[in-house]
């Protein structure tokens, strides 16, 4: 399940990313990632630069950053992360 909260301009939060643990590790995540980010395009105009923004659970970091996330340190809870996509 994906829950995203965006403005359809400049700025998306990724508020809820969750697969059931019984389904880790399949590439189910990866896939509802990168439909999420066709969605987010999809309501871009020629041009746009928009930041997806997210609150990583701790040791999922990698996860992200494997789809093009940058870690934004964050020293009480898992980090932040940030990915900003462009439309061609």
């Amino acid at each position: 399940m994906i829950n995203l909260l965006g403005d359809f301009g400049m700025h998306w939060l990724l508020k809820e990313f969750v697969v059931d643990s019984n389904y880790r590790g399949k590439l189910i995540g990866t896939m509802l990632y990168h439909f999420s980010e066709k969605y987010i395009q999809s309501t871009m105009k020629e041009g746009w630069k928009v930041a997806i923004d997210l609150r990583s659970s701790v040791g999922l970091e990698k996860f992200y950053s494997n789809l093009g996330f940058s870690e934004c340190p964050n020293e009480s809870m898992g980090n932040g992360m940030e990915k900003i996509i462009f439309k061609h």
